[in-house]
């Protein structure tokens, strides 16, 4: 299991991707051919194991799970611009940096009003370089809670929090923490006349949008001649193939700052629509930083600004990289270039390479050699803290896809041991519950894994896989009950001549068998090896194999034995090559268990993956 090999310019021009009308427009934004910058978009999709995109008449249309990607991916590119910003800081200034979370819900993404949110976040970046503007999308999921995104900067006390309401009065449009929304717009194929009878008006759909500000909207008294022509739908801002399905019969009524920047640029026709109700973004504070002033006021100017409100900014062009940035951090853990060479197992002049990148990348001096070890900068101590929240930051994006690509039923990722890989019936029984879930889920892909016990449970915990099936379960992770095991057999070679005394082979008997294990990779194996030892017989095989098809391949034509299920030897039995003992006295049939990270609950998905394991196991040995 390898880590996928994403940077951040891959994110920028998903990012592009995702704000441009059309493939060919964001290609042109950074200055490559379609074509390349479509492989570059389907590059990135492997990486993560995620559908970002899918074709829409002409245009590829990002996803919903795009939207996950998309609001981390803007997270981490503010982040690392806020550091070239900050190299530029007079002298004299604070020499540590504070921060300040902004929160928008993730339902805004896309819109003219989570556009502006970035522009102002950048251009008080800009301003005031010794405040660091952290952009959380929240929003609860099945596989990611608020607490999932944890700030960047550990100091960070103050939040500002912006919403949209539906007023009805009680707030005053001068408070400086409340924005009023003047304008209504209304898309779709229809014009508005506002002579028009009431009743020769297209209906207005609002879409599903957080809270209760759906329902406020289109029940607000404040339609005096399009009540009953307003309706909500559960179409969400970022469902572009559900609402463009809307045009031909509906028109999407929403407030400007609310409108999908994309919708209003296809949309056959965008007009305003008047005597709307009162709405307002509200920002809620804690912490009262003299910044979030600052930032409300770019926001308005972002928002009132044209070119603003059609979501064109200027786009992200990173100039460091994710290697850069973590090898960085190490050195400045580590305390030399040479001892995080160490730690990652890189050659002596890597790190140097990189970390002299970063300083390019930077335009400033972050590492200084000498005789006690690589000393930071001052400028490096002041920017160590935002580059650790980077790292941690797409660690935990990385983490996460795997669950995201199951909760949008793309992908799927299981882990097995590797004894499951050879011809037994547990194989068998796992091929039947893999072929009863393609079944009910075909455009789900299927990826299986093969590793020891600590492999897979790493793999669960670390978010790389989704479910893993083992026979010995840690206390890190949850776990469900799938069935029974087989029974583990003592398998020989008919040319050792083995003729224990009784059925039951002794533990004795066991040890003067010339045995090939997997102990390493097998979980029977460790089991036995454990069992025999509490009754102090020491069992050392003559070759340790990582490979359970390589050792039954050995067993049919040498004189060794093993430890299997019968199963496994089926042919090999039938042939009169082995013969098989059982050893259930020794080592009791053990039941198995799917595992999964306890960070999330189980998505639908999931369980139906696990239902059918179970189903497949029920009743077979």
């Amino acid at each position: 299991m390898t880590t996928p090999k994403i940077d951040l310019s891959h994110l920028a021009a998903f990012i592009t991707a995702c704000d441009s009308i059309s493939m060919s427009r964001a290609a042109d934004a950074i200055g490559l051919t379609t074509s390349a910058f479509s492989a570059r978009l389907h590059g990135l999709e492997t990486r993560l194991g995620l559908k970002l995109f899918a074709r829409h008449g002409r245009n590829m249309w990002p996803l919903p799970s795009a939207v996950w990607l998309y609001n981390r991916s803007v997270r981490l590119l503010l982040a690392e611009e806020f550091l070239r910003l900050r190299l530029r800081v007079r002298s004299g200034a604070e020499e540590t940096i504070r921060s300040v979370i902004i929160q928008l819900d993730e339902a805004y993404t896309g819109t003219y009003m989570a556009l502006a949110v970035q522009d102002a976040i950048r251009r008080v970046h800009s301003i005031q370089q010794d405040c660091f503007l952290d952009l959380i999308s929240s929003r609860h999921s099945p596989f990611e809670s608020r607490a999932d995104q944890q700030p960047m900067i550990a100091n960070s006390s103050s939040i500002l929090e912006l919403s949209v309401r539906c007023t009805k009065g009680n707030n005053r449009p001068d408070e400086p923490s409340v924005m009023p929304i003047g304008t209504w717009m209304a898309v779709g194929e229809g014009a508005f006349d506002p002579q028009m009878n009431k009743d020769a008006l297209r209906d207005m759909i609002v879409p599903e949008l957080p809270g209760t500000l759906s329902d406020d909207i289109a029940r607000h008294p404040n339609w005096p001649r399009l009540s009953h022509k307003v309706a909500t739908a559960a179409v969400g801002l970022q469902d572009y193939f559900g609402m463009a399905l809307l045009f031909s019969s509906h028109d999407l009524l929403l407030p400007r700052p609310l409108m999908p920047a994309r919708i209003a640029d296809i949309a056959p026709r965008m007009y305003a629509v008047p005597d709307g109700p009162p709405c307002v973004i509200h920002a809620r504070e804690s912490g009262l930083d003299p910044v979030m002033q600052t930032f409300l006021a770019e926001l308005r100017r972002s928002l009132s600004t044209d070119g603003s409100s059609g979501g064109r900014f200027q786009p992200f062009s990173p100039a460091a990289t994710l290697k850069q940035i973590a090898t960085f951090n190490l050195v400045v853990k580590t305390g030399s270039m040479a001892a995080a060479a160490r730690a990652v197992g890189l050659t002596a002049p890597m790190v140097p390479t990189q970390i002299a990148l970063l300083e390019t990348a930077l335009e400033t001096s972050l590492i200084v050699k000498g005789r006690g070890g690589s000393t930071p900068t001052e400028s490096a101590m002041r920017l160590h803290p935002i580059c650790l929240g980077i790292e941690q930051c797409f660690n935990d994006a990385l983490a996460k896809s795997g669950k995201v690509a199951a909760e949008f039923r793309q992908s799927i990722r299981i882990g097995l041991p590797p004894s499951w890989s050879s011809d037994s019936r547990t194989s068998e029984c796992m091929a039947e519950a893999l072929s009863a879930f393609h079944r009910e889920f075909p455009d789900c892909r299927i990826e299986v894994v093969e590793g020891p016990r600590d492999t897979l449970h790493g793999g669960v915990r670390s978010g790389q896989l989704n479910i893993a099936v083992v026979g010995r379960v840690d206390l890190q992770v949850g776990s469900l009950p799938v069935g029974a095991s087989e029974d583990i057999s003592l398998i020989v070679n008919k040319n050792v001549g083995f003729c224990p005394q009784s059925k039951r082979v002794s533990a004795d008997e066991l040890r003067g068998i010339p045995l090939i294990l997997a102990p390493a990779h097998v979980t029977m194996h460790q089991t036995l090896i454990t069992a025999l030892a509490k009754a102090t017989v020491q069992l050392e095989p003559v070759m340790r194999l990582g490979s359970i098809p390589l050792i039954v391949s050995v067993i049919r034509r040498s004189p060794f034995g093993t430890i299997l299920p019968a199963s496994v030897v089926r042919k090999e039995l039938e042939d009169d090559l082995v013969e098989a003992f059982p050893l259930d006295h020794i080592v009791p049939r053990r039941r198995l268990w799917a595992i999964f990270s306890t960070d999330n609950p189980l998505s639908e998905i999931e369980r139906r993956l696990v239902g059918h394991i179970k189903d497949a196991f029920a009743g077979t040995f």
